[in-house]
């Protein structure tokens, strides 16, 4: 019972961590009350400065995950776009044709019967190249969406995956760097506080 309400208690360290600096605080201004004033001063400073590294750290660890760079790539991406540095630029220009034709086509020879039967035997052959299309029609359109099919399966898993991915990494930042951004900001405050207060 106590370990689990000792780690309970430890989940909260960013403000656990702001009480212990303010009784350092407090015990030094207890040892040096009369340069309250160079003290209260030079904690502000340092914790206002340690804060603001901390937050930019968090900001940095979440554009790692999101985006797999740095605060410090960024900036010197940015640096290296400035038109003050002149690049050289090669460009090699290449032509290229691709040319596809596709298709399928039928033939088929048509004779002049003369009595019924060959006219009757005529029209059963007609209809039997007709079935014989149809069916190879079918077949190919079967075939064709099999192929639709296997591929937007494929499309399918790729997002899935894609949106799992893109769930871990918000969960990494909105939970991963939370308490570093929190204990950033509360020594802003609390340097901030102490600066109002000299």
């Amino acid at each position: 019972m106590s370990i689990r309400l000792l780690k309970w208690v430890l989940r909260a360290w960013p403000v656990l961590a702001v009480g212990v600096l303010f009784l350092a605080h407090w015990f030094v201004l207890c040892l040096a009350p009369d340069h309250s004033q160079i003290i209260n001063k030079s904690i502000a400073l340092q914790l206002q400065i340690f804060g603001g590294l901390l937050v930019l750290y968090s900001i940095d660890s979440n554009i790692g995950v999101i985006r797999g760079g740095s605060l410090f790539s960024d900036l010197r991406k940015y640096l290296g776009d400035c038109p003050l540095f002149r690049k050289a630029y090669v460009i090699e220009l290449q032509g290229a044709s691709i040319g596809a034709l596709g298709g399928r086509a039928r033939l088929s020879a048509r004779r002049n019967p003369k009595s019924v039967e060959e006219r009757l035997d005529y029209l059963q052959e007609q209809l039997n190249e007709i079935r014989k299309d149809h069916q190879e029609d079918i077949t190919e359109l079967s075939t064709s969406i099999q192929q639709h099919k296997e591929a937007a399966d494929g499309l399918v898993g790729r997002l899935e995956q894609s949106i799992s991915q893109i769930d871990s990494k918000v969960s990494a930042v909105s939970v991963g760097g939370i308490k570093f951004q929190i204990f950033g900001v509360l020594l802003l405050i609390y340097g901030s506080v102490t600066a109002y207060i000299t």
